[in-house]
């Protein structure tokens, strides 16, 4: 009941772990680079329609007035 473990199985169970942690570390940097682009986008969207929001509000009406 109490034999050794050969050292193989060791091994295998080593390197299945190394490939989970690096299939893992793959898929987060993955993930991280996609939200990265979705939030400088997101960012770059607000700021277009805060400077639309500002031209409307306030340069238009005042290019009206001049006029």
């Amino acid at each position: 009941m109490n034999q050794p473990i050969p050292m193989e199985a060791f091994l295998a169970a080593d390197s299945s772990m190394v490939l989970l942690v690096l299939a893992a570390v793959a898929v987060v940097v993955l993930v991280g680079r996609f939200l990265l682009k979705l939030a400088w986008r997101l960012v770059a969207m607000t700021t277009a329609g805060i400077v639309v929001f500002y031209a409307v509000t306030v340069v238009l009406p005042s290019v009206f007035a001049l006029v």
